[in-house]
Parts: C-alpha cells; sequence; structure tokens
C-alpha cells in the first residue's frame, strides 16, 4: 500500500492520537520525546529562518562566483544526502516512534486531538471547508513539483544509453547550496505525501464533523455518554454541543430565563472550560437538544434525581417559549 494505514492526527493530554484506515479504529500512544506541539510551535520559523538564509547566501555567492574543489563538493553530495535522510527519521521518530504500541482511544482523546493539531493556524475557524482543502492541494503540489522533476532527470542520468564520458568540473559554491535547499524541498514532499498527509487529515475530519466517519473506540462511561434528548444533566456537566468545534461547556445553570422581558427560556447556561464566567456576557445558552456529546457528567442525589424526573413539568409552568440556538 503506498500510504500509510495509521495516520497521524495530533496530540491529546494523555499522548498521540493515530486514526486506522483500515480498521476505523482510533489509537492512541505514548508521545515520543521528539514531539510537543506547545513547545515546538515555533519551529516552523526557525525552519524559515533557515531555509532563507540558504537562499540569501546562495545568491550572494552566485554573484561572486566562487568555486569549490571536487572533495568539497562530494563533501555537499553527502551533506544533501543527510539532510534528507536525517530530517526524514527525525519527523519518523516524531510522530511514528510509538506507533505500534497503542490503545483504543476514546471520542475525547480524538477530538482534543484534532482541534489542538496546529494545522488550524492560519485559518478563521476549525471547520473543514473546500476552501482548505484547495489551499493545502496547492501547498502540497508546488512542494512535490520539484521533487518530482528531480526524479524524473535522476533516473533519465542514472538510465540513458551514453557512451560519453561527461569530464568532472568544479561545482560553484552557490549551486552545492541548490542543492541543499532543494534537499529540504525533497524532505517536504516525503512529509506531506508520507508521514503527514494534510489532505488525508482532512478528508478524515471533515469526516468526523459530518458525523458520517466510521469510529472504533475504547468505551468509556466517564468520558463518554450519548445524550438522551428526554433527560436533562446535573449541574456541573461538561458537554460540547451538535456541528460545533469541540469547545467545551460547563453548565452552570438550567431553565434560565433570557431577554429584556424574560420572554423566552434556554435548558442550560454555560461558561467555557477553563475560562469559568470572567463577566455575564461569557454564559452561553443552549438547549439539551444542541448537546452533541457528554464529556462528564455532574453530580446526582436524592434532589437531583427529583430535580431532573419533574423538570419538564416545571418548564410547562414557566409558559414562555424555548429560545433557538443561531
Amino acid at each position: 500500500m503506498l500510504f500509510r494505514k495509521k495516520i497521524f492526527m495530533g496530540e491529546c493530554s494523555e499522548g498521540t492520537v493515530y486514526y486506522n484506515t483500515k480498521t476505523n479504529e482510533i489509537l492512541v500512544a505514548d508521545n515520543s520525546r521528539l514531539l510537543n506541539t506547545k513547545k515546538s510551535s515555533n519551529n516552523g520559523k526557525y525552519a524559515a529562518i533557515g531555509t532563507a538564509i540558504v537562499i540569501i547566501l546562495t545568491y550572494l555567492f552566485k554573484f561572486k562566483d566562487v568555486s569549490v574543489s571536487s572533495i568539497l563538493s562530494t563533501f555537499f553530495d553527502f551533506l544533501w544526502f543527510f539532510e534528507i535522510v536525517f530530517l526524514c527519521w527525525l519527523l519518523e521518530k516524531a510522530l511514528y516512534k510509538n506507533v505500534k504500541k497503542t490503545k483504543l482511544a476514546t471520542r475525547k482523546q480524538f477530538r482534543q486531538a484534532i482541534y489542538s493539531n496546529t494545522i488550524w493556524k492560519g485559518f478563521a475557524d476549525k471547520k473543514v471547508t473546500l476552501g482548505k482543502k484547495i489551499c493545502w492541494w496547492f501547498i502540497t503540489l508546488i512542494v512535490l513539483l520539484p521533487s518530482l522533476v528531480f526524479l524524473v532527470l535522476l533516473l533519465y542520468f542514472i538510465f540513458i544509453d551514453t557512451t560519453e564520458v561527461i569530464p568532472v568540473q568544479e561545482s560553484s559554491f552557490s549551486d552545492n547550496l541548490h542543492m541543499l535547499l532543494l534537499g529540504v524541498v525533497i524532505f517536504l514532499s516525503i512529509y506531506l505525501t508520507f508521514q503527514n498527509n494534510i489532505i488525508r487529515w482532512l478528508n478524515i475530519v471533515g469526516k468526523y464533523q459530518n458525523k458520517t466517519l466510521k469510529i472504533v473506540e475504547r468505551k468509556n462511561d466517564f468520558l463518554k455518554e450519548k445524550v438522551m434528548n428526554e433527560s436533562i444533566l446535573p449541574l456541573g456537566s461538561v458537554v460540547t454541543l451538535k456541528d460545533g468545534d469541540g469547545t467545551e461547556l460547563m453548565i452552570i445553570t438550567r431553565a434560565i430565563l433570557v431577554g429584556d422581558n424574560k420572554e423566552e427560556f434556554f435548558d442550560y447556561g454555560s461558561v467555557l472550560v477553563t475560562e469559568g464566567m470572567e463577566s455575564i456576557e461569557n454564559i452561553y445558552f443552549f438547549n439539551r437538544e444542541n448537546v452533541g456529546e457528554v464529556v462528564f457528567k455532574g453530580y446526582i442525589n436524592k434532589k437531583e434525581e427529583e430535580y431532573i424526573r419533574t423538570y419538564d413539568e416545571k418548564i410547562a409552568k414557566l409558559q414562555v417559549k424555548k429560545g433557538t440556538v443561531n
């Protein structure tokens, strides 16, 4: 198979999360020491600065026409090859070191890995759209094209039937820097195609957001509980919303009247986890039919059981309409 079956999806608080495209399993394994997106969030900037330095040096030495000996040129050839192998090895260890030691993950872990992935940086929202897919297709093709051209030329010169002996000539310093820059491009081609294919990642996340992704998960009632629309949740419960971005909300009030004249009500009033109620404007209202998943269920005692049992009767006595979530 050309592409790997287990795809890196991101990190959660318990480790690295993968999706197995063959078995539909969501998996989690211990993080590699090389992988820490929080600490390495600036690595892309450093890589861009390093690449820019190579480009600048290339054109500076190009105008000076500095030549290098055949020995030094051979060293650059080795350095170019080592550059590609080392970068690919480094990323493989960072993303897939413990992939053979995975275990089934929960939906909460899968969701956390998706929405904390640095892929979302640069976009206004965390929703898979056709525009985002086109953007990453364009980036991938731009990176892949030079590598494909180089591969075709390399195969051509290796297998061409010629008896002509090309004399060894001194190469310029800028030519060798060009080769180092090409090494980075080849590495990025391998990375975006085989190690961390963003197009495949977006397809999986898109299906997840549209609720069409087949998932085999770890059953854990403490972390995951399907919502029953006929039952009201206790205070302190943490939920995510249907068609939301995975943001976790903690329920702090119920049957709350809103509006200038208290003309409508919502089943729940909530605050963001972990910000809490920083101000009255930070309360988010929704209804039980808007809940997608219960991440944590709040404390229930006998009084709470009675409240849940008689909730609909109390709501009927309010004689106000139920609000809607836009």
